[in-house]
């Protein structure tokens, strides 16, 4: 349950928009990886993995970071 891990830090609250801008934009992927933000959405910080933590907490990704129901529900 994501109220169960406490708060998540993110570098910039523009790159959780930013990633549900891509999730809707892009469907959904095999699992969302680095090599994958890269390439595919061009995001290439590695800041924005502290967004695919986030996305785990609300359940939109497994905790191997595979995309489930929640995430192609958005």
């Amino acid at each position: 349950m994501p109220g169960n891990k406490g708060f998540r830090y993110v570098y910039s609250p523009v790159h959780i928009t930013k990633f549900l801008e891509k999730i809707r934009a892009t469907g959904r992927p095999d699992k969302l990886t680095f090599p994958y933000l890269r390439d595919t959405w061009l995001l290439k910080n590695k800041q924005y993995m502290e967004v695919v933590t986030l996305l785990k907490d609300m359940e939109f990704l497994d905790s191997s970071s595979v995309p489930i129901k929640l995430y192609a529900e958005y």
